[in-house]
């Protein structure tokens, strides 16, 4: 994107029915759907939020 490339090394886990990966800005979409589906039963283990003023 800018003209450089990122020293993170590429982690890829893989088994027969999972892949584990790095998350990429692509998957920003993903991660925010995941969590508003599961919000109820991810909600012990959030961080405390102050309300919207």
């Amino acid at each position: 994107m800018f003209g450089y490339r990122s020293n993170v090394p590429k982690v890829r886990l893989t088994t027969d029915r999972l892949v584990v990966r790095l998350v990429h800005e692509r998957d920003a979409w993903r991660l925010a759907d995941y969590y508003a589906e599961n919000r109820h039963f991810l909600k012990p283990w959030e961080p405390v939020r102050r309300s919207r003023i």
